[in-house]
């Protein structure tokens, strides 16, 4: 059962839309949600004088605590019947969404799949791609572009080679809260010889 979601953002209108798709999954399964912000390490200048860099860090993490404030009002407006949290962490993005939704075991993670403009869009891509190789639990990832419809047909694609009953239970989860069809999706290959599919 989906009771904790884990939405990391970066305010853009990318992570404000995969919050959107957070939120209804939450309304479905009443499960509380999350925005979680990491604002990057500096790299400290030996020139810089130490004042300016204190100075530096105090506005970093004004500017996050307020972009989080702002953030979280407005999901709670969206989803008043959803429970939101907020949290902001200085660190490496995927270390930190990573070892925090293993910590407070999350069921969900939810992030979009661009971010910024530019470069910090690339590696915000980045990000999402890492975060889905390595997370603990199930994560939605969703594209900046892409509009929120209930999920009515779902199509899991599988090669068969490892153990996937976990995650099709968490599948049918979703599926079955929000009446929808599941489509499994299997492309014939050269592992395909050494077990039955029919056993499967």
């Amino acid at each position: 059962m989906i009771k904790k979601i884990l939405v990391p953002t970066d305010f853009s209108a990318c992570a404000e839309n995969a919050a959107k798709f957070a939120g209804k999954i939450a309304e479905q399964f009443k499960a509380e949600v999350t925005l979680y912000h990491i604002y990057a390490i500096p790299v400290v200048d030996p020139v810089v004088p130490s004042g300016s860099m204190e100075l530096y860090l105090k506005e970093t993490e004004l500017a996050a605590r307020t972009g989080l404030k702002k953030a979280m009002d407005k999901f709670q407006k969206a989803f008043p019947g959803v429970e939101v949290k907020g949290k902001t962490k200085t660190g490496y993005a995927v270390q930190e969404i990573i070892s925090h939704s293993k910590k407070s075991k999350h069921d969900l993670i939810v992030m979009c799949t661009t971010g910024a403009s530019g470069f910090e869009e690339l590696l915000v891509g980045c990000n999402t791609a890492c975060v889905l190789e390595k997370a603990d639990c199930p994560v939605l990832a969703v594209p900046a572009r892409c509009k929120y419809n209930d999920f009515k047909n779902i199509l899991y694609t599988t090669d068969l080679t490892m153990p996937e009953s976990r995650t099709f239970a968490r599948l049918l989860e979703i599926g079955k809260a929000f009446g929808s069809n599941i489509t499994v999706l299997h492309v014939k290959n050269e592992m395909d010889r050494y077990f039955k599919l029919s056993d499967i």
